[in-house]
């Protein structure tokens, strides 16, 4: 908040407000706001300005808007293990089951270490 006191545009101070509040906080809905002004500064050009867009729109319930957003993001950063657990979560939510899957088997594969994780179990099963 203080570096956005001096520098109201600076996206990097957005962005990590933006999921600090929502993920940290458990704020949501008062994190989206800064990620949409992060997002309209970038010109929706930085995928991670994107997905922490897209999760935080997943955290307030609306799945179809953050599955649009994370589809270019899978596609921009297809390396990023969290990028692709953060599709499949939205994914499932959306009962694409399939797609949700084949996002969480991509995202294991590039950070092994994610199957310890109480939502990658939690999806796991929902998946089964």
């Amino acid at each position: 908040r203080t570096v956005l006191a001096l520098n109201p545009k600076n996206v990097l101070a957005l962005n990590n407000l933006a999921y600090a509040l929502a993920v940290r906080k458990s704020l949501p809905a008062e994190g989206l706001g800064h990620a949409e002004r992060a997002m309209a500064l970038t010109g929706g050009k930085s995928p991670e300005v994107a997905d922490t867009l897209a999760w935080i729109q997943h955290l307030l319930g609306r799945d179809a808007e953050a599955a649009l957003i994370l589809q270019g993001v899978v596609k921009a950063l297809p390396d990023r293990a969290e990028i692709r657990l953060h599709a499949a979560v939205v994914y499932a939510a959306l009962e694409r089951l399939d797609e949700a899957a084949a996002e969480l088997r991509e995202a294991i594969r590039l950070e092994p270490g994610l199957e310890t994780r109480d939502e990658v179990k939690a999806l796991r099963a929902r998946l089964k």
